[in-house]
């Protein structure tokens, strides 16, 4: 049954226009749609990502492809140079509310006093991973939200938009900092997201869901996900490398990185990162 929007909230902030509102299924979504600002492609990106990122354990929303009925379509507009143009009726994209105000407070962002009051802080690493990986070319956003009777927060990770090197699906070469793993106490983390990302599958079943008019044809995000496998290899034989360099001095350090090399085909020599 298809997930169709049946009332428009508000109009959001971003580039591409996006706006809350609600679905047939009782949930309110955050709608990109087709034609935004930004390309259509953006929408597959969302999908794509968030459905990558799931599956290697990181938090984002869930996302759907959603229907805009003609009734409802008639009140909402994009913002442009020339003037408002209309947002048409067809298949979109949602990405569930991660929380409502009825539930708890979320923020956009926490004071460095409150870090400690967040429940997963490792997973910014992962996302840090995950974005070099994909070549998000945008700056990550976050949602640090909680229930009303919990006191630490949680850290959702939004808007993937421009992952798989932008709206032109351009990858660019590999480049990240090395301080990124080479902070004290920070290796066993980057280590356990590398074992991850070195384990997992990469089907192009995810590609399956994203409608043809998003621009996913022509065997497009099949070369995404062969960019996926190169840099993956490329970019796990650079981190365990230098993981290796900073010398690993416990026994489970030491077993965890060889259970890696022998479990992900991780060598030297693959290639290197600037």
């Amino acid at each position: 049954m298809p997930i169709v929007l049946t009332k428009h909230i508000r109009s959001l902030r971003g580039g591409s226009q996006p706006h809350l509102m609600q679905a047939c299924d009782g949930n309110l979504y955050v709608v990109k749609f087709q034609c935004n600002p930004q390309g259509t492609s953006v929408l597959a990106n969302e999908m794509l990502a968030a459905k990558l990122a799931a599956n290697l354990g990181l938090p984002v929303p869930t996302t759907a492809v959603v229907e805009l009925p003609p009734k409802l379509s008639e009140e909402l507009y994009f913002e442009t140079p020339n003037g408002r143009q209309p947002i048409l009726p067809g298949r979109h994209l949602g990405s569930r509310l991660v929380l409502t105000s009825l539930e708890g407070r979320s923020y956009d962002s926490l004071p460095q006093s409150y870090s400690h009051l967040v429940r997963n802080p490792e997973d910014f690493i992962g996302i840090e991973l995950f974005d070099i990986w994909t070549c998000n070319r945008d700056q990550r956003q976050f949602i640090y939200w909680k229930y009303s009777h919990e006191k630490k927060f949680r850290v959702t990770f939004i808007d993937n938009g421009h992952c798989f090197g932008g709206p032109g699906w351009s990858f660019a070469p590999l480049k990240c900092q090395k301080s990124f793993w080479t902070t004290s106490g920070n290796d066993q983390a980057w280590l356990r997201w590398t074992y991850r990302l070195a384990a997992l599958p990469l089907e192009s079943t995810e590609a399956d869901l994203i409608p043809s008019e998003w621009g996913g044809g022509g065997g497009r995000l099949a070369g995404i996900y062969e960019a996926l496998r190169i840099r993956r290899a490329i970019l796990g034989t650079e981190i365990t490398n230098r993981l290796k360099g900073l010398g690993l001095n416990t026994t489970k350090q030491r077993t965890s990185m060889e259970h890696l090399g022998r479990t992900t085909g991780f060598s030297e020599g693959v290639g290197n990162i600037e």
